[in-house]
Order: structure tokens, then sequence, then C-alpha cells
């Protein structure tokens, strides 16, 4: 075909069909809020008790669709390449948000993986994990010197190992162990004392009683005694809470 004068250059005519495959502004615009909508549902189906009260969340929220809307209106993506992009943010403020909410449960569980016996206290009550072997071990301070206990429903009181009472500053050789219990092992004899303190993180008991086993033992029990000093005492899952 000869070429005229009065033909229009070819990419002038692919001109306004490529113009027309990009979305609108206003659709832009439209989809973005509609991923808002979605996000801001979600998170409150997700933490219904939380993510819309929490102050630092709804700035963010708030700063998002700002900036965000802001960003879809003037952007020349194409609606699939803005779609795409909507989809991957939302994904990365939904764990972003959800690493927020929940960053102290995570960060307890964080320190009692690093320390199994270790007692965290979140202020309202303490957190205790549980251990690979299946008990729950938490270190306290008798008269200032840290002892390893493992928790027992099933001892009515503190029971001592020798070793401990002595390093928490108890002198066995002086106790009367007259005392007769009997355990798996059979019947072992055992002395009563008193501890002059106990420390469990943030908090302190006085003048303790506490039964000094006259045997060797793998460690020393924390028993009813003192978990009755507490308000509450609640085994979830692998985790024991002691509310005062």
């Amino acid at each position: 075909m000869s070429n005229s004068p009065w033909r229009v250059p070819d990419s002038e005519n692919q001109e306004p069909a490529r113009r027309s495959g990009r979305p609108s502004p206003v659709l832009r615009l439209t989809v973005f809020l509609l991923g808002m909508a979605l996000l801001v549902f979600g998170l409150s189906l997700a933490f219904p008790a939380t993510s819309m009260i929490d102050p630092y969340l709804v700035r963010g929220l708030v700063i998002l669709l700002i900036f965000g809307g802001a960003a879809a209106f003037w952007s020349r993506s194409s609606l699939v390449r803005l779609v795409k992009m909507a989809g991957l943010w939302v994904l990365i403020i939904t764990g972003i948000a959800t690493f927020y909410l929940y960053r102290s449960d995570l960060g307890n569980r964080f320190m009692s993986a690093i320390d199994p016996a270790g007692v965290v206290s979140t202020g309202e009550e303490l957190l205790v994990h549980r251990s690979r072997d299946g008990h729950f071990w938490l270190k306290a301070r008798l008269n200032g010197v840290s002892v390893r206990f493992m928790v027992d429903t099933g001892a009515s009181n503190i029971v001592l190992s020798p070793d401990d009472a002595r390093s928490a500053g108890i002198n066995v050789g002086i106790l009367d162990f007259s005392g007769r219990a009997s355990t798996a092992n059979g019947e072992v004899p055992f002395a009563k004392a008193t501890v002059t303190s106990l420390r469990l993180a943030d908090h302190v008991f006085y003048d303790v009683p506490v039964t000094v086993n006259g045997a060797d033992m793998d460690g020393s029990l924390l028993g009813m005694a003192v978990l009755n000093r507490f308000s509450s005492v609640e085994f979830r899952g692998d985790m024991l809470i002691l509310r005062p």
C-alpha cells in the first residue's frame, strides 16, 4: 500500500489504545480504598479487643491512608500492577500489625526459651514456661541466693535439697531430721527450718517455712505453701500463670 500524505502514522493510531488500557485515577483510588477497608475489617476480626483501640496502630493506618491514597491516585501503573502491589503491602502491614500487637507475648516466649527456669514478669502476672522434661522449673532467691525449683502441686511446702539448703545459709548439721515422709523411693527423713526471704521475680515473701530433705535430691520443690500466696494459679498449655 502506497504511503499517503493524509495517512495517520501507526504510532498515533496505537496511542489511544495504550492509554485506554490504563485505569483512571478514580478507579485506582477506589481499588486502594477497597483494599484498606478489607485490611481494617481483617484486623478487626483477628484482633477484636486491641486493633481498633491501639492509638499507634490507628495513627499508622491514617498515615497509610493519606499517603497510599495519594500514591494510588497519581500512579501511572496498570491496574493489575497496582493490585499486586496493594496485595503485597497488605501482607506486609498485616505482618507488622501482628508482631506489634503480640510483641509482649512473643518477647515473653523468647525469654522463656532462652532461660527455661526464668520467671517472666509482665507487671500483672508471672509467667513460667514448661521445660522439655514436661515440668515447670523456676528460679527464686532464698536469702539472696538463686535456687532452681520444680513446681510441684502435690507438695504442701517448699522442699529443699541438702545442697540448696546449705547454699541458702541453713546450717543443715544442727537440724532435727526426726520427721519422716513417704516418697516413691521409700521413707526419707526431713527437718523443718525457716528462710528469711523468698524472692520470686518482683514478689518477696518473708519468714517462709521450708522443709529440708534428709536425702539428696535432683532439685528442690516449690509446693502449695508458696503457690497459695497468689490469688490465681493457672496452667494454660505450656505456660504457668501466677497472678498476685
